[in-house]
């Protein structure tokens, strides 16, 4: 036997990320954690509602840019008037300023208004995932600064250093930090994902805006 080696038996305990996530001995932390959860189902439900949006104006794309050579305007405009999809929404705004009797100039710039309002409308809610992705982590971090303080509050009134004194400030701090971190990575990669997929919406309104605005000055319908 090593008498340099005397160790205690170890004192066997599991328990699931979860049972430490609500099982924090301070209100405070699990305050904080209960927060951070919700802030992470908003993030979760914009950046799906999102993804599935972008995806299904993205793969309507190529038939819409395709219709433009082969319908005549009239019947687009019918057909796209009332639609909500951006790229329909570009054609029905031209040609109805069009069928107006306004000039070509007009109609052109009433097509980029058009165009600068339908990215701000795909571009709501994209702004609360950065904000969450730079928020949450602070959010953690101040649950780790006010576990510490309840740690070193608690030596402070023991007067002696025991587990039992330090491990529920301790726990509080970890949980909470951890937390913010998941929060914070989920809605940078989600918020990174969703502008890259705005910017490509983007250039295919500008080749619609293009295509649109040839084939019609083609066919010579005002």
């Amino acid at each position: 036997m090593n008498p340099f080696f005397l160790t205690a038996a170890p004192i066997e305990t599991t328990k699931t990320f979860w049972e430490v996530f609500v099982n924090t001995d301070e209100l405070v932390g699990l305050t904080i954690n209960i927060t951070l959860l919700l802030i992470l189902g908003y993030v979760v439900f914009i950046f799906v509602k999102k993804y599935f949006d972008f995806n299904s104006i993205l793969k309507s794309y190529s038939a819409i840019n395709r219709k433009i050579e082969e319908e005549y305007d009239s019947m687009m405009l019918s057909k796209y008037e009332n639609s909500t999809n951006p790229f329909k929404k570009l054609i029905s705004k031209y040609i109805s300023s069009h069928k107006d009797g306004n000039k070509k100039s007009i109609a052109e710039s009433q097509l980029k208004n058009q165009g600068d309002f339908e990215m701000a409308r795909l571009g709501e809610k994209l702004g609360v995932l950065a904000t969450c992705s730079g928020v949450a982590p602070m959010i953690g971090f101040l649950g780790t600064t006010l576990g510490m303080v309840s740690v070193f509050i608690g030596l402070e009134g023991a007067g002696t250093l025991e587990i039992k004194t330090i491990s529920g400030g301790i726990l509080t701090a970890m949980t909470t930090t951890v937390s913010g971190l998941v929060v914070g990575i989920v809605a940078y990669v989600g918020y990174n994902h969703l502008v890259m997929k705005l910017e490509k919406i983007a250039i295919e309104m500008e080749n619609i805006s293009f295509n649109l605005m040839k084939n019609y000055d083609k066919k010579g319908e005002q």
